[in-house]
């Protein structure tokens, strides 16, 4: 979102809006806590004196109206003609003469992660690679990629943010490091885990039993089935 431009180095802000969880369409539940529900997501808004960035926009027409919403209410308007997104190859973009470096990270609950640096700010947008008190999608990985994505949370520990802003993330939590070494814990207890048990419902066990606070335990279930699957 692109209002006009400066020459002069103003400061970055960055805020986060986060929309709750919300029933989904899905296969029955196979035990307590498996109601089809998506998980609650972040859209984050990196900000000088003229011009934005928004980073994910959401998925459904609701959710993308209320997110248009709440950036009115930072930046008091939208300009008619803002930059829409596209692919790119380049590795930083420039906000006001701060850069924001582009790391196509890898592994995360996918295989093909970027993440965003703004050093100015000290702060990281870790897309899917950082959760923050929302149980881990690990659906799509197996224990090696699972640490790689533990590598990659290192990466990320050693760019020393001091803003964290995960992908999932529940409502109204801080936007603290200290869920770059939570999420690499629930990684590691989730592969000793799956070695230590054998059915679908002993894992969910396990893990809510470890980790009872997290929003969305549907996520565990469906990790688990996954897990379980991926053995025949």
């Amino acid at each position: 979102m692109t209002n006009s431009s400066t020459s002069l180095q103003s400061k970055l802000s960055l805020n986060v809006y986060v929309t709750p969880m919300r029933p989904m369409v899905g296969t029955p539940p196979q035990g307590p806590g498996d109601e089809p529900i998506w998980s609650p997501m972040s859209s984050t808004l990196i900000y000088g004196e003229h011009d934005a960035i928004l980073v994910d926009t959401l998925v459904t027409f609701d959710q993308v109206d209320a997110l248009a919403d709440w950036v009115k209410s930072f930046t008091g308007e939208i300009g008619e003609n803002p930059t829409v997104p596209d692919g790119t190859t380049e590795t930083f973009v420039e906000l006001e003469g701060h850069r924001i470096d582009l790391i196509d990270i890898g592994q995360g609950d996918t295989e093909h992660t970027t993440i965003m640096h703004i050093p100015s700010i000290a702060a990281i947008v870790a897309a899917d690679v950082v959760y923050n008190q929302v149980h881990m999608m690990t659906g799509e990985t197996d224990e090696q990629s699972r640490q790689k994505w533990m590598d990659n949370l290192d990466r990320i520990a050693a760019m020393n943010p001091q803003i964290i802003v995960a992908g999932h993330k529940r409502v109204g939590t801080s936007d603290g490091p200290e869920n770059i070494a939570e999420s690499k814990k629930y990684l590691a207890d989730f592969s000793r885990v799956v070695k230590e048990n054998e059915t679908v419902e002993a894992i969910v066990q396990a893990m809510l039993t470890l980790h009872p606070n997290r929003d969305n335990p549907r996520v565990v279930w469906h990790s688990a089935r996954q897990a379980v699957a991926k053995r025949t």
